[in-house]
């Protein structure tokens, strides 16, 4: 039987085979989904009772919005488009949307893998871009990270455009981890602001083709004052590259625009440069906790590592314990009666014989008989992983995560035990810390 839709030329009958259908079809293929878009225009449609009848058993209810994004999407025939783009007007799907939302479902399913395919083009790009840095590194990068640790000023980075605001991003970093740095903006250079740079500071002028005026205007007066320069560039026989003590390649094959001409990938390069500098500096520095502690006294990172264990540990008192010569039945029973994960075994002193937890338990020979009047000792363990009083809350953290923990028993210089710091407590430590304030 034909299937009939009322479409603005007249009645077009499509027939199993024929040459209309076939026509349709083609035009399906080539520019899909504008064919369906067509549709949707052209008003109610009317299907014959058998096509309607076939759609209907697709879904036991009528139609809704949803299914029909669901069932419009590109991998259904054509024919099948017609049948529910038909229906939905029939049925008054549509008159709950607008035109514009109607195209936006009809076209959601194209959209979103063009959308998802061009964002994993750019994520593929700049991750080459990145990865050919490792084939470019060499001495000059080492080069420049010991002239900025000779350096007795600062480390000023120089920049416009989006070069500007990696230079600025570089900045941030670099201050935070230990080295002395300041951004200078290179037209504000150029009418005062070089007055900030000195002969003990040193330059990292940012330019991917190297030949960006503004930094090559600034050039003269950086030599007359005798400053250092290190040029980050693409471009190594560029007149930055010339001009520079130390030159480190930025460059990239491609841009992730599609154009070629918006800063992406070499930008990303350049960034994470910025970053490898940072940290080189920072470990040669032997940049540690405490001082990142010092520049880091606000926000929830700050409380963290400005905490020590002794501040947020609990006594061992308010955990479940036992002495080694009890059994794992009687284990049970005290962890269920404290709702706790963990029992510590302490020895008749009151010192830490071990520790026992429920994993401990599921590793034992759960199944035997005889378990239940196993002595617990069989079971803990006599050497489990200890912090002391003076520790930051953030290494104690780092620990009990790299070591899948869910507690850590605290002892002092004598190993006496003095307390407990679990991972709830040191994940609830901002607001421990809100709260005694």
């Amino acid at each position: 039987m034909a299937s009939q839709f009322f479409l603005p030329h007249g009645l077009l009958n499509l027939k199993g085979c024929g040459p209309k259908e076939k026509i349709f079809e083609r035009l399906f293929q080539l520019l899909e989904p504008m064919a369906h878009l067509l549709l949707l225009f052209c008003g109610p449609g009317r299907l014959s009772s058998p096509a309607e009848r076939i759609a209907s058993s697709i879904y036991s209810e009528s139609p809704s919005p949803s299914n029909f994004r669901d069932s419009s999407g590109p991998n259904l025939k054509w024919t099948e488009k017609f049948r529910w783009v038909n229906i939905g007007f029939e049925r008054g799907i549509f008159k709950q949307y607008s035109i514009k939302q109607c195209l936006f479902n009809a076209l959601r399913g194209f959209t979103l893998k063009e959308i998802l395919r061009h964002a994993r083009e750019v994520i593929q790009i700049e991750a080459e871009a990145v990865q050919g840095l490792l084939d470019r590194l060499d001495e000059n990068f080492a080069r420049a990270v010991q002239l900025l640790l000779a350096c007795e000023g600062r480390a000023v980075v120089t920049g416009i455009g989006k070069s500007g605001l990696v230079g600025r991003k570089m900045v941030a970093t670099l201050t935070s981890t230990g080295t002395p740095a300041a951004f200078l903006h290179p037209v504000e250079g150029l009418h005062g602001d070089l007055g900030m740079v000195t002969a003990k500071d040193v330059i990292l002028a940012i330019s991917n083709s190297g030949e960006t005026s503004e930094i090559l205007h600034l050039l003269p007066s950086l030599q007359k004052i005798g400053v250092k320069i290190i040029g980050l560039t693409g471009s190594l026989d560029s007149t930055l590259a010339r001009s520079s003590h130390i030159v480190i390649d930025v460059g990239v094959e491609r841009e992730a625009c599609p154009l070629g001409l918006a800063p992406t990938s070499s930008t990303t390069a350049t960034l994470v440069i910025g970053d490898a500098l940072a940290v080189a500096l920072m470990r040669q520095r032997k940049f540690g906790e405490k001082d990142f502690a010092l520049f880091h006294p606000g926000g929830s990172l700050g409380e963290r590592l400005s905490f020590r264990i002794k501040d947020v540990m609990r006594p061992a008192a308010d955990f479940p314990s036992l002495t080694s010569d009890k059994t794992v039945g009687e284990f049970l029973s005290v962890i269920n009666r404290c709702g706790a994960d963990f029992a510590l075994v302490l020895q008749a002193n009151g010192g830490l014989a071990g520790m026992v937890t429920d994993r401990d338990l599921r590793r034992g020979e759960i199944g035997s008989p005889d378990f239940l009047n196993r002595p617990v000792k069989k079971i803990m363990d006599p050497h489990p992983a200890t912090t002391e009083e003076e520790v930051s809350a953030a290494e104690a953290m780092k620990t009990m995560v790299e070591k899948n923990l869910i507690a850590l028993p605290v002892l002092d210089k004598k190993k006496n035990l003095k307390g407990v710091v679990t991972l709830r407590d040191l994940l609830n430590l901002r607001d421990r810390g809100e709260a005694a304030k």
